[in-house]
């Protein structure tokens, strides 16, 4: 009789563990297939997200829309502080797929590790993070977003969502720079082009080995200099010659149909 309560008690438990996983899957299934069709995290809703994430979500969004009337009353053309990017993913532009790697269940708590990719015509990323969530009345949401691609500088999103509602008087377009181009709003000024650009949307892009980081690309319109942004900073080339472009100990050339970026004859980013 004792063997047999065991044995029911343990398929009680595996029935339960399936069940759970199903219902996770499930979550972070719709949740995500939602968020690919238009990256955009205001379109969530409670059933989706845990109580703690959609409060904090709907007060940056009262946040964003204080900001857009305080400027409109002041008639200021200034950029309004608002969210911008995929929050959901480690990668600004999100994800085109994905696939549940892991997953672990601890009472009403669980995680789960994803494979993400995003891929256009000229990108192809390949990264993973982690999504956590919580048992609330019954139903699995998410609760939290932790953005393993740099693993040296880990956020998460309700710490980024936090941080967000902290920056009090600190509106998107209050960081103008001489050339009027607003950081904050990701452009930075083109000595090439003669106006502010967004490094992600310039055609040419190249990547590091781990993929974390990525170099943008311009070129003047004789081909004669070459801008390439990176972290760091713009740097200015010279055609050496056909297809090759140096700066001190920078050069940017094409091989094989790849452009490739060496510094000190290391290369340190390629196009995929």
């Amino acid at each position: 009789m004792h063997k047999i309560l065991l044995a029911i008690g343990f398929i009680l438990i595996c029935t339960s563990f399936k069940s759970n996983q199903s219902a996770i899957k499930y979550r972070i299934q719709t949740t995500y297939d939602k968020l690919m069709k238009q990256t955009d995290f205001r379109m969530l809703d409670g059933s989706e997200l845990s109580s703690s994430l959609y409060t904090l979500i709907q007060q940056c969004i009262a946040k964003e829309q204080q900001s857009i009337e305080q400027l409109k009353a002041a008639h200021s053309t200034d950029k309004p502080m608002i969210i911008e990017g995929d929050l959901f993913t480690s990668n600004y532009e999100g994800a085109t797929s994905y696939t549940i790697r892991t997953m672990k269940i601890e009472g009403k708590m669980a995680t789960a590790d994803i494979y993400f990719k995003y891929s256009t015509l000229d990108t192809v990323l390949h990264w993973s993070d982690r999504i956590q969530l919580v048992n609330e009345n019954k139903q699995w949401k998410i609760d939290n977003v932790f953005y393993l691609r740099d693993p040296q500088n880990m956020k998460d999103l309700k710490s980024f969502l936090k941080d967000f509602l902290k920056e009090e008087g600190q509106l998107v377009g209050n960081d103008i720079d001489p050339h009027g181009c607003i950081g904050s709003a990701g452009y930075t000024w083109s000595s090439i082009k003669k106006e502010c650009i967004r490094i992600w949307e310039l055609p040419l892009q190249l990547f590091n080995a781990e993929k974390t980081y990525r170099a943008g690309v311009c070129f003047s319109s004789d081909l004669k200099k070459a801008e390439v942004f990176i972290p760091n900073g713009p740097i200015l080339m010279q055609q050496l010659k056909k297809e090759v472009y140096t700066y001190k100990h920078d050069t940017l050339k094409k091989m094989k149909g790849k452009w490739q970026l060496y510094s000190s004859n290391q290369l340190i980013y390629k196009a995929d």
